[in-house]
């Protein structure tokens, strides 16, 4: 690499950085915890710091061995160098946001040319979905950005005729696939697995594995992906079966586990999430598909088209589905459309500046969401936790009635107690006490009852049957958002 080539990377990543900086990493502080998942997750993070239990995950103290533990760790450190607060949690995903912009970059740029590999980061980066999810508390963007890592730096592994550079890219390949399993599981190998796979049977090139360094990439992988899972199970018997039995498999071929959709599911959202460049995509992929005797001479295209094709299609059959599982098949399709648009065969009218405007238009939207997100969020219970903060003392007993509001003990920094709700608590209430606060109408009563100071956060429409049911009852009302309000059963000093 000469000294104006890496002069020109370096230009590039640094404007990249600019960019998504200002993105991915301003206004992180003000919104609400969007509910459930980022509540959530924020919640086993905090508990995590304050208990210093780092092996085993807990929500509202109560077991949680739904996902894996990578992300939560990240979220802590994150804590721990910034202090408790949304832009803390949020400025991981930021980050890595931006890291998966920047491998994009490099890849396209490696594969194809600069032009290409600024064009794809821009398109990833700038796409409706992977900008909100970089704002999010949530898992699907960390592992996107793990999977990524290992599927182009094993397409990348196969493209250099240098040794050491293969098998560079082959430990790289270990490291990421390991940490995408600590982040969510065995997806995180599954699809480098059946995408490679797959690749290597259609070209008729498995004797190419050969050059690969199997052998140190699975011992890497494994070093990094086993330990947690072992200390996991050391310390709570029933995790393996819970974890990789129910929620690893059947959870994707039963319906009534997770969250069933019809197969079609997908279909609008990645439409929707692929904003503003799914004008382009159609015809990006058509411009990409090899004739099936030209399949070798296009092996990068077909690579990336497998890519996107087994992601889109493993979801779509799956018995659980949520709008970001998607997510991992926007590299690809950012690094195709790339490619279409820096082609010298594409026809689009004044290329450059067209591009250019999208881009200036499309953030400036994205921005604009943003900064509007927290008057659309009429769910968050942020203002009545603002409010009973303040009031409590550490006696005192936080109730909420027939539901579980996610984000309330991240705000309130403390557990609180449910009444007659369980759902994804139900695991862990199986193998531990937890009678002192997953409570009954019983216990309920006679807490309300007692001398003990309560609060209560429930919704609207339970309130108005509360208040019918119990009309002799004293409820002093706090405070009320649209949907929830705050109520006690004594009239506070404030």
């Amino acid at each position: 690499m000469n000294k104006q080539h890496t002069t020109t990377r370096i230009a590039d990543i640094a404007l990249l950085g600019i960019l998504f900086c200002v993105l991915f990493l301003t206004y992180l502080g003000v919104r609400p915890l969007f509910t459930p998942d980022e509540g959530r997750y924020a919640e086993i993070a905090r508990e995590m710091v304050a208990s210093g239990d780092y092996i085993t995950p807990h929500l509202n103290h109560i077991k949680y061995f739904e996902k894996p533990v990578l992300f939560y760790w990240l979220e802590a450190a994150a804590i721990h160098l910034n202090g408790l607060s949304m832009t803390s949690l949020r400025a991981v995903n930021g980050l890595l946001a931006l890291l998966g912009c920047l491998l994009t970059y490099f890849t396209a740029s490696k594969l194809y040319n600069r032009t290409t590999g600024l064009y794809a980061a821009i398109i990833l980066g700038t796409s409706l979905l992977y900008f909100v999810m970089a704002h999010m508390v949530s898992l699907d963007l960390p592992v996107t950005v793990f999977i990524m890592a290992c599927l182009y730096t094993l397409l990348l592994a196969t493209q250099t005729t240098s040794d050491q550079q293969r098998r560079y890219y082959c430990l790289s390949a270990a490291i990421a696939a390991a940490l995408a399993v600590l982040t969510k599981g065995l997806i995180g190998i599954v699809f480098p697995l059946l995408i490679f796979g797959a690749w290597l049977t259609l070209l008729g090139q498995w004797r190419m594995i050969r050059h690969f360094s199997l052998l140190p990439a699975a011992c890497l992988f494994f070093i990094i992906a086993t330990p947690w899972h072992l200390l996991a199970q050391a310390h709570n018997p029933e995790f393996f079966y819970f974890y990789f039995i129910e929620q690893q498999f059947l959870r994707y071929t039963t319906a009534g586990i997770g969250h069933y959709q019809p197969n079609w599911f997908f279909i609008p959202y990645l439409i929707l999430g692929f904003f503003p460049w799914i004008a382009f995509l159609a015809q990006a992929i058509l411009d990409a598909t090899p004739r099936w005797k030209n399949r070798h001479t296009h092996q990068v295209e077909l690579f990336f088209l497998l890519w996107a094709g087994i992601v889109f299609a493993f979801f779509s059959f799956s018995s659980s589905k949520l709008i970001p599982y998607i997510l991992p098949l926007f590299p690809p399709l950012a690094i195709l459309t790339a490619r279409y648009l820096a082609s010298p065969n594409y026809h689009g009218f004044m290329r450059d500046r067209i591009f250019v405007i999208t881009c200036v238009f499309t953030s400036t939207l994205l921005m604009g969401l943003l900064i509007a997100a927290p008057s659309l969020d009429t769910r968050t219970i942020r203002p009545l936790a603002m409010t009973l903060k303040p009031l409590l003392q550490p006696e005192d007993d936080v109730i909420t009635y027939h539901q579980y509001y996610q984000d309330l003990p991240f705000y309130l920094e403390r557990r609180v107690s449910i009444l007659d709700w369980q759902n994804e608590l139900r695991f862990g209430m199986a193998h531990q006490d937890t009678e002192d606060w997953m409570i009954d109408d019983a216990t309920f009563w006679n807490r309300w009852h007692s001398q003990k100071h309560v609060f209560m956060v429930i919704s609207l429409s339970e309130y108005r049957v509360f208040l019918i049911n119990h009309p002799q009852e004293k409820v002093f009302v706090l405070n009320k958002t649209k949907e929830n309000a705050l109520v006690s059963n004594f009239q506070p000093l404030f």
